[in-house]
């Protein structure tokens, strides 16, 4: 990598927002390298634990490049977080939200499918389902969605897409 590469990667500035109190940093890193092919040895990441409970994220408007979000619940995350999140990245930035696969069987499917429709209308665009790797013993088959923070311009536009379901 050379020396324009690595300054540009030492400047990333990632927030990972995870739900509890606690947990191992490698899920961060792992889905940083999701978004972020090269450079994460250069990435600190923020770390923000017990985002949920939080009405803001206690970060400047268009100051991350990247957002993760370690997710464990069943439901999608909370429009307010979902604002925050778009709030908080950079135009053109990225976003990873992180579901373990430990509950019940289908949810985290239906989950996934509602934040690909969501995540267009909040803000987003590119948004992509993953298959992620564990990286604990106790996840399997970790899921994840990635999106980017779109870019408005006066007169700007984006089709969004729309499944069409046929009743026969």
């Amino acid at each position: 990598m050379d020396s324009a590469s690595d300054a540009a990667m030492s400047n990333i500035v990632v927030l990972a927002c995870i739900v509890d109190a606690v947990l191992p940093v490698s899920p961060v890193f792992d889905s940083i390298g999701e978004i972020v092919i090269r450079g994460i040895e250069h990435c600190d990441p923020l770390v923000l634990t017990c985002a949920s409970s939080l009405s803001n994220l206690p970060v400047e408007s268009s100051s991350m490049d990247i957002v993760i979000l370690i997710w464990q619940y069943l439901e999608c995350p909370p429009d307010h977080l979902v604002q925050e999140i778009l709030r908080v990245l950079k135009v053109g930035g990225s976003t990873l939200i992180r579901k373990p696969s430990q509950s019940a069987l289908g949810s985290v499917d239906k989950m996934m499918s509602d934040l690909e429709h969501k995540l267009p209308l909040a803000g987003f665009s590119e948004t992509q389902i993953l298959q992620l790797k564990p990286t604990i013993s106790s996840e399997i088959k970790p899921s994840g969605i990635k999106a980017k923070k779109l870019s408005w311009k006066i007169g700007s536009s984006f089709a969004l897409k729309k499944a069409v379901k046929i009743i026969s």
